[in-house]
């Protein structure tokens, strides 16, 4: 089973006993302050809860991004040694 296939299954899961609470299909004892305030609102929770983390993230990792000078060095030489065979193979850039 591949990661996206269990996020997917979890995501489909998840989704369908909220629904079933909300819609209150599965007749479970919950408190009314939960049903009519908390649970409709709880996937716009979740989803900029997980934005907020996401972009956290990224930031995060953007601040510690390192640099790398020497593969710099290596990836401009590799773009003058393409230019070189190309002019020598009668390529005009």
């Amino acid at each position: 089973m591949t990661r996206a296939q269990r996020i997917i299954g979890t995501f489909v899961l998840s989704s369908t006993v909220w629904l079933f609470l909300v819609l209150d299909i599965i007749p479970i004892p919950l408190p009314t302050f939960l049903t009519s305030n908390i649970l409709p609102i709880l996937p716009f929770y979740l989803l900029i809860s997980f934005g907020s983390y996401a972009l956290c993230n990224i930031g995060y990792n953007l601040m510690t991004f390192r640099e790398c000078p020497d593969e710099y060095y290596k990836l401009m030489s590799e773009i003058s040694e393409s230019k070189q065979f190309l002019l020598a193979n009668g390529i005009k850039l």
